[in-house]
């Protein structure tokens, strides 16, 4: 049985001690508040996640770990473990964490509807020799008079589809980044209120419908 120690006991001059009562608890049952602190500040969001599945376990890690901060302190800890510069370019500044989730949910919305291209990585294939092959040395002289002339190098298939798909890939990403810097609230006719939009390459307001 824990015996409760005297700081723990309630003091007719100073009434209960409630804050001591949670420091004391969490000492006793809990892991050190330092190493909650830490993996609450290490908490980034990972590659296979959406953006605002990182928000809700982050921001659980932080109230548990930092439940004094205050809730502008809390946002920008989670800003800061986005790792990722196109949503850092999307969402808006605020200092309020009901504002950031919106701004979030809105982020992850855009990005079913216009998804950021991965790059293809190319592949090339490597010789390997068998087991007993012996490498020529020495180059044999021609028998006949004609000259000799350097071989061409062809590249293999996959190599040139890849390179393809890299440039379409590296096009892509450049029109959608130019697509991003123009991203702002304008009034949609058809609704007549502001609306998340994009101006596509004629000029005209794309608007980014929200996905129910």
């Amino acid at each position: 049985m824990i015996q409760a120690s005297p700081s723990l006991t309630l003091s007719r001059r100073h009434g209960p001690s409630w804050l001591n009562f949670q420091e004391k608890k969490r000492d006793i049952w809990s892991r050190p508040m330092a190493v909650m602190q830490r993996e609450a500040e290490a908490r980034e969001k990972q590659p296979t996640e959406t953006l605002l599945v990182y928000y809700f376990q982050k921001l659980n890690l932080l109230m548990k770990a930092f439940p004094e901060s205050l809730e502008a302190t809390h946002v920008s800890r989670i800003r800061a473990r986005f790792n990722d510069a196109q949503a850092d370019r999307y969402i808006r500044e605020t200092q309020s964490l009901k504002s950031l989730a919106n701004e979030i949910r809105q982020y992850d919305d855009h990005l079913k509807l216009h998804p950021v291209p991965t790059m293809v990585k190319n592949s090339y294939s490597t010789f390997t020799p068998r087991a007993g092959y012996v490498g020529r040395t020495t180059v044999p002289k021609p028998t006949t008079a004609t000259p000799l002339t350097k071989p061409k190098l062809l590249l293999p298939a996959s190599s040139k589809e890849a390179t393809k798909e890299r440039e379409k890939a590296s096009e892509y990403a450049k029109r959608n980044l130019l697509r991003i810097r123009t991203i702002d609230d304008r009034v949609n006719p058809a609704t007549g209120k502001k609306t998340r939009s994009f101006l596509r390459t004629d000029g005209l307001p794309k608007f980014i419908e929200r996905l129910c």
